[in-house]
């Protein structure tokens, strides 16, 4: 049987696009702070070497990501292989990259392990299980960059934005707290929700009471499932949390590693803060991948870090490492996993039309 071509959607196509409109733009801005030829003259001191160990901590990042999902996924569905964890998670962060505030990067993750057996119920509790190693991690690193390493901040501005992103994590501790403790909450808000679109947008009243029920038991599964990793298996949970706490650590080793390849003399401690901060604000931002963002971000926080003229490379040369080519391995897997599983699409579509679920 030949494979179905795969033709990528206007919306994908849209994202892919914007993501380098905004990020050349932002590498502009830095070049044009900085001057072009003090930028090209830093292209001439970089070691290979470093650069080289750039990939391997790359390619540990992509192992990282896929293990933190693999370790639930296998207690989920025993014998599963890691190659669906690992598809998993950088359709997560291909999906991610292309979309504002990283907006389709957990719904691409829940497909592939839906499309690998996965049920959905289980594969949300997956995502929101790694969550809280997240959370941990940013609180955790909100108050070192605070208390540690308060001597290398290098600016007041960074401290009170700091102490905002303490109070926002807080406040998606809270949120996570209640998704977890209070399943209940997310049936009445989806009845809230669903009770204004049938009112605004005049929707059938069955239709939408037969998604409040399918809604609804999605729930019930997840929960179920969180309460049997956390009561069950909570070495799993623990587990989650530090290989995201040597996750994150890893992609701030890349970028203190891009500028040891530089020459500089960054030592990683300073760097630290601005990292977190710059991560925090990437998450966030409105540009798909954070085009722009990231790079004028980088370019303001670390700037008494890494020389003027050194910037517009050190930034590009983070964001490929940490963005593009994990993106660009996360669009081949995307690829893919379509292709194998056309076949699994088109029978789950006639699925739905017969109101099979």
């Amino acid at each position: 049987m030949s494979q179905q071509r795969i033709k990528l959607s206007p919306p994908v196509k849209r994202g892919i696009a914007l993501l380098f409109l905004f990020s050349f733009c932002g590498i502009g801005v830095l070049v044009a702070n900085a001057g072009g030829a003090d930028s090209l003259e830093a292209f001439y001191v970089l070691k290979p070497l470093y650069m080289m160990g750039c990939l391997v901590l790359v390619a540990l990042d992509l192992y990282l990501g896929a293990l933190r999902n693999h370790i639930f996924v296998k207690k989920i569905k025993p014998g599963t292989g890691f190659s669906l964890s690992f598809r998993a998670n950088v359709a997560n962060m291909f999906m991610g990259a292309i979309t504002p505030s990283q907006g389709l990067g957990g719904p691409a993750q829940l497909a592939v392990l839906k499309l690998g057996g996965i049920p959905i119920g289980a594969a949300v509790s997956v995502s929101v299980l790694n969550f809280i190693g997240t959370i941990l991690f940013f609180g955790a690193g909100v108050s070192a960059a605070l208390i540690l390493f308060h001597s290398w901040i290098v600016s007041d501005t960074i401290v009170s934005i700091l102490w905002g992103c303490a109070g926002l994590f807080f406040l998606a501790f809270l949120m996570l707290a209640a998704a977890l403790t209070k399943p209940s909450l997310l049936k009445k808000s989806f009845k809230g929700l669903a009770f204004v679109a049938r009112r605004l947008f005049r929707i059938d009243k069955e239709r939408l009471s037969g998604f409040e029920e399918l809604f609804a038991k999605k729930i019930d599964d997840y929960h179920d499932w969180c309460l049997k990793f956390l009561v069950r298996y909570p070495g799993t949970v623990i587990i989650s949390v530090i290989l995201t706490v040597l996750l994150y650590l890893n992609k701030f080793t890349i970028f203190w590693l891009v500028a040891r390849g530089m020459g500089l003399e960054a030592s990683w401690g300073s760097m630290f803060a601005s990292l977190y901060l710059i991560t925090f604000i990437s998450y966030f931002a409105p540009s798909p991948g954070a085009g722009g963002v990231a790079e004028i971000a980088t370019g303001i926080l670390l700037s008494p870090m890494i020389p003027g003229g050194f910037l517009p490379l050190f930034t590009l040369l983070g964001r490929m490492f940490i963005l593009f080519i994990p993106a660009a391995v996360g669009f081949a897997a995307v690829i893919g996993t379509l292709k194998r599983d056309s076949g699994f699409l088109n029978t789950l579509s006639k699925e739905k039309k017969t109101g099979k679920t």
